[in-house]
């Protein structure tokens, strides 16, 4: 996803039907009484004043009694878990009694919403987009407006990673204008500007309407609360208990797990309903390890959670082995679309089919509120805009719905111990993908390095689990590949990377595993020769005859499998796998005529197998060690979401258009867009003769 809100902004919304379509709540509230044309009097006079207009502005909010439980406030800078910057909005509403737990907590952890203040009726960030001139427009220029919208994305980024929220508002105050602005995973919706100093009652009223709201309303979670005193400490006591356990010593362990006890983030008490048992079990969660870093889109977060299941944290008894209630809890937003299915129905189809080294789910389904899905809000609104504002909401395409997922904890695979146990580990998710196809006719399409992971077992030897199945496509029974791509670009196979139209097949899912293979192995285990790393990150841009750019990549990769490669790995067990898995895919792409039909995929089962039988003596030399070729730091996780390929064909295009007044899209089943293009059938491991032609002249 990008980071930034452009393609994002569904506006300019009239601001009664903002205040009336997405501040009403449905069983009515007290009403705002008469509001005084001077209430914003003392503002007036310091509208161009960078000191002043902040505070005053606060002040009249706070003695006008419009929100009477919660104080707009200036904090103190912090640092942005994102840009790893300090940053500070200009005020921010606090509620005057905060929740047990998050009275120390960060300003981002307890702000109910931010206020985007600057002084000058010119400084609209979103003057250039909508080309209004209903105020002055001398003064500011199209970059500067682009700066502050981008620094937007960055509140709402910060204050998202640290609450659990369905969406926020906002407001965005520019000398005597405001506007209202409502974000979810969708988009940003943003009001018509209003003059509050000349109609105070607009202003006032959106105020009002937002103290009288539920949590829920408000955008809060409800199945996310804060955590008790005791609940934080259980956790506390569970983790560090964890850390004693693994020692000092390279034995294995969560990675990140002591950041889970971040002071800067709050502990929250969650609660997860399953899909198929209709069970509730509980959760407590602190600072996720993973994710956080996006705003729109599916936004995965992972947590190290502390399993209450039906217990109270009172009645768990001294003595017991509290690492061993240590789960891992996925929360994500789920695309909604057809063809794209719940990742808890998913894993309960794999089970069903006896799908093995597959994730062991403790607990899953989406989550609810007042009875209905809690779903992004914004795409109902692409029907109603202007044709000249359409362009502003491009990337707005799907709904997305949330969605938990708590599994075992399982360790990445860089944490293997030895070549052997990487080998039986990758043997193991090769084994998952062919009993998935075979047996259930399903596609992982995502298989990468983050996601072959090493199952949590006590006393026996390390197996295999292949993790994140939420991407996966069950073929229809006259389909050959899936309808669309998904992918991690370092890890996609030579076929998808060759073209932008190509879309995933069973033997796109086992190449994936070489290249996850290689990947770790060049990290982590002794070897001669180039790294031949550059492979994973070829990028190439195709002519095009429209403006969107089509990269492909892979012809480092047919290169290598081809035989022109300059590694030796020191263990002479794992460096001949990784010879016979090149001859594998080389006599794929190269040697396969005809006549000839393509190697059955027990065949490479058949490889890992005999390569785990061999002698101990052809496994020495086979230690792990630390990273030999480390990667900048990019925040909380190895890959930049750039990696992370999927090409569905989405776009406004396929929404369905309304009669361009400001009314809601009618979706009452809220599955009722459809979009991706289904592609011509095709076997998805061709490669064109072209491509061939170009990937050998340059090996030669």
């Amino acid at each position: 996803m990008g980071k930034s809100l452009d393609g994002r902004i569904v506006g300019p919304m009239p601001h009664l039907i903002f205040l009336k379509e997405v501040m009403e709540p449905s069983g009515g509230q007290p009403k705002l009484k008469r509001v005084s044309r001077r209430t914003f009097e003392n503002v007036s006079n310091v509208l161009t004043n960078p000191a002043q207009f902040p505070t005053r502005f606060a002040q009249a909010v706070n003695d006008s009694g419009f929100c009477p439980n919660f104080a707009l406030s200036q904090r103190s800078e912090e640092i942005d878990v994102v840009s790893k910057t300090k940053i500070r909005p200009g005020l921010c509403l606090f509620p005057r009694d905060p929740p047990e737990g998050h009275e120390h907590a960060s300003n981002w952890a307890t702000m109910e919403f931010l206020v985007d203040i600057q002084p000058g009726d010119h400084m609209d960030p979103f003057r250039h987009l909508f080309k209004q001139s209903a105020y002055s427009l001398r003064g500011d220029n199209e970059k500067s407006s682009e700066q502050r919208l981008q620094q937007l994305y960055t509140y709402f980024t910060a204050q998202f990673a640290r609450q659990h929220r369905i969406f926020t508002f906002a407001l965005c105050v520019f000398g005597r204008y405001v506007r209202f602005l409502r974000v979810d995973r969708s988009g940003l919706i943003v009001s018509d500007a209003v003059n509050y100093i000349a109609n105070p009652r607009i202003l006032a009223e959106f105020l009002w309407r937002y103290n009288h709201l539920p949590d829920g309303m408000r955008g809060f979670d409800p199945h996310a609360v804060p955590a008790t005193s005791a609940e934080r400490r259980v956790l506390k006591k569970a983790i560090l208990e964890y850390i004693e356990s693994t020692g000092s010593e390279r034995s294995r362990r969560f990675p990140k797990m002591r950041t889970t006890l971040s002071s800067d983030y709050p502990a929250y008490h969650v609660s997860v309903r399953d899909e198929h048992s209709e069970d509730v079990q509980h959760y407590i969660i602190r600072k996720p390890f993973s994710g956080g870093r996006s705003l729109f889109g599916r936004c995965t977060r992972g947590y190290v959670a502390f399993r209450l299941g039906h217990d109270r944290v009172e009645d768990i008894a001294d003595g017991q082995s509290l690492s061993e209630r240590l789960v891992f809890l996925k929360d994500s937003w789920r695309m909604s679309e057809d063809g794209m299915e719940k990742e808890a129905d998913i894993y309960e189809d794999l089970k069903d089919h006896g799908v093995s080294f597959i994730p062991s789910v403790l607990c899953a389904g989406d989550v609810f509120y007042n009875g209905s899905v809690q779903r992004t809000f914004t795409e109902r609104w692409i029907a109603g805009l202007p044709p000249e504002w359409e362009h502003l909401a491009e990337d707005i395409s799907r709904i997305y719905i949330h969605h938990r997922v708590v599994q075992e904890l399982a360790f990445p695979l860089n944490t293997v111990t030895d070549a052997k146990e990487l080998v039986q580990v990758v043997r193991d998710a090769v084994q998952s993908l062919i009993e998935a196809y075979t047996r259930a006719g399903r596609l992982h399409r995502d298989v990468s390095e983050r996601n072959v992971m090493i199952s949590r077992l006590r006393r026996r030897p390390s197996r295999g689990v292949l993790n994140d199945w939420d991407v996966s496509h069950a073929l229809k029974e006259d389909e050959v590949v899936s309808t669309s791509k998904a992918g991690t670009w370092p890890f996609m196979s030579v076929n998808l990377l060759s073209g932008p139209s190509r879309t995933n097949g069973f033997y796109d899912d086992l190449e994936s595993i070489l290249w996850v293979l290689l990947y770790v192995a060049i990290h982590h285990f002794k070897h001669s020769g180039d790294s031949h790393l550059e492979m994973f990150d070829e990028r190439r841009e195709l002519d095009s005859r429209d403006s969107s750019p089509r990269i492909v990549g892979g012809g480092e990769k047919l290169c290598f499998i081809g035989g022109y490669r300059d590694i030796t790995f020191k263990c002479p067990a794992l460096d001949d796998l990784v010879s016979k898995l090149c001859r594998f895919w080389n006599k794929f792409y190269y040697d396969r005529s005809r006549d000839r039909p393509r190697e059955h995929p027990a065949a490479l089962l058949r490889l890992f197998d005999q390569a785990i039988a061999r002698s101990h003596r052809a496994w020495h030399d086979g230690e792990w060690v630390d990273d030999q070729y480390p990667k900048p730091r990019r925040g909380n996780s190895e890959l930049s979401s750039s990696d992370v390929a999927i090409s569905d064909g989405s776009s406004n295009s396929h929404v369905p258009q309304g009669d361009r007044r400001w009314t809601p899209t009618k979706n009452p089943q809220n599955e009722a867009y459809t979009l991706t293009k289904r592609p011509a059938k095709r076997p998805a491991e061709d490669v064109s003769e072209p491509s061939q032609a170009r990937s050998r002249k340059r090996a030669r």
